[in-house]
């Protein structure tokens, strides 16, 4: 198995827009109506949406790759970037998503490594990602994952 990760720039733009769709509403679909996501999908999803997003100095994305083939990202946020103020020793995982096919093989714990190492690299102590109450499957990876560092979890 050969990963890598990569930071995501505006030429992944198309390519970002399409996992981000496709992995939330894999993700919260089952538990939601459809009309409900369609409109989240369109506000928080939007090239335009994601375009602000990468040209702000305060976030980014990471692709993971599994053998040359797409299987997640991440999206990080540190300062006023945050999606809640937690103080200036955080660094925000806002978004950590696996594709179907790719879950259950430490694709997420690379993706919570690289923002460890991105954490230590701006020199933030701690580390939050919020998790939805039904979202079981990211609840279990937080309390159950490789991780030998601690990683603060506000659900």
């Amino acid at each position: 198995m050969a990963l890598s990760v990569k930071r995501c720039n505006l030429n992944d733009l198309d390519q970002l827009t399409e996992i981000a769709i496709e992995t939330f509403v894999d993700t919260f679909l089952p538990n939601n109506r459809q009309k409900d996501i369609d409109q989240y999908v369109m506000n928080a999803f939007n090239s335009s949406k994601i375009t602000d997003e990468m040209h702000n100095p305060e976030s980014s994305f990471y692709f993971v790759f599994y053998d040359h083939e797409l299987a997640g990202y991440l999206k990080i946020n540190l300062g006023t970037a945050q999606t809640e103020e937690m103080g200036p020793d955080y660094l925000e995982v806002q978004r950590i998503y696996v594709r179907k096919k790719f879950q259950g093989m430490g694709i997420g714990n690379v993706l919570m490594e690289r923002a460890v190492k991105l954490a230590q690299h701006n020199k933030k102590k701690k580390i939050w990602l919020g998790v939805w109450e039904k979202n079981v499957a990211a609840q279990i990876f937080m309390l159950n994952g490789t991780l030998k560092k601690p990683v603060h979890t506000p659900f």
